[in-house]
């Protein structure tokens, strides 16, 4: 079920930045609608929000709106028809993404769902809470100038393309919570250099780091290769986990597809075994080092 608050922009949901005070008069007009999807008695799942008055956003923008930007603080808690919901998921919501330049998530949320920051193309930092456990599909692929990112320790779950295309990604640290990394995850984040995947990792997706033609070097903590899915886990739209993807054999031929990596790091008790791996089942030139 769905419901939408309205609040002006000034409320403590949004900052609003411009390069103008003389364009706040405008601002204190704009309406702001938040939507929520019920999600049980005491849960709601933060669908996105649009802007109300379009008229005072034109006119923003013809005063220089260019430069109109807004930081998203989305609230833990919320009152609907006079009843008290918890936050818990963020979903899909890819209208007026233009405009958002930061990203509060609450404590209370425990799962960012797919497409949840889709194609924010103005996004320059999120902070991620030790409450969420899940990273979805395409949360954040397309993210052009995020440059940095901290997933909280809290998180197992990066789903498939879910910071694909961050152009500007430049550092990413996985935490050793994660066991699962989807497909094309990292797809095209061509500032990436080197990562490090934990030890807790045991399975990738295909085409992780496809195309990240600029990452010379990953460092694996795990003394075994992780295993790759034929397809990702994934939750369905009522938040319920849907059957665990089956397991192959080890495979990363396609995790490295049009990337420059050249040297892999792997503990020093597992060297023979990654050299082995790499040059007889893949046929792939890789320097496998200890890990120093």
């Amino acid at each position: 079920m769905k419901k939408t608050l309205t609040l002006i922009l000034c409320s403590p949901f949004f900052i609003s930045c411009v390069s103008s005070t003389s364009n706040s008069d405008i601002i204190k007009k704009l309406e702001v609608d938040f939507d929520y999807d019920v999600i049980s008695e005491s849960e709601v799942a933060y669908t996105g929000y649009s802007i109300k008055n379009q008229k005072y956003l034109f006119d923003l923008q013809n005063a220089g709106g260019d430069t109109f930007k807004l930081d998203l603080n989305i609230p833990s808690e919320v009152i609907i028809e006079g009843k008290n919901y918890s936050v818990t998921v963020i979903g899909g919501n890819e209208f007026l993404n233009v405009y958002v330049r930061s990203v509060v998530i609450p404590k209370s949320v425990t799962r960012i769902e797919e497409r949840a920051f889709i194609h924010y193309t103005k996004l320059e930092s999120v902070d991620i809470p030790n409450s969420v456990t899940r990273i979805g599909y395409s949360a954040f692929a397309g993210c052009a100038k995020l440059e940095n990112i901290v997933i909280p320790n809290s998180v197992t779950h990066i789903g498939q393309f879910a910071f694909a295309s961050c152009v500007k990604l430049e550092n990413i640290v996985i935490p050793n919570s994660v066991t699962h990394i989807g497909s094309k995850a990292f797809e095209g984040c061509v500032a990436l250099r080197s990562l490090v995947i934990p030890a807790s990792v045991t399975s990738i997706g295909a085409g992780v780091f496809s195309n990240c033609k600029y990452l010379e070097t990953i460092t694996f903590e795990n003394p075994e290769p992780p295993y790759s899915c034929s397809q990702d886990a994934e939750y369905s739209s009522s938040g319920i986990p849907l059957p665990p993807p089956p397991i192959n054999e080890p495979n990363l031929t396609h995790v490295f597809s049009g990337s420059n990596v050249k040297t892999v790091y792997v503990p020093a008790g597992a060297v023979d075994t990654y050299k082995e791996y790499f040059s007889l089942i893949l046929g792939m030139e890789i320097n496998v080092l200890p890990i120093k």
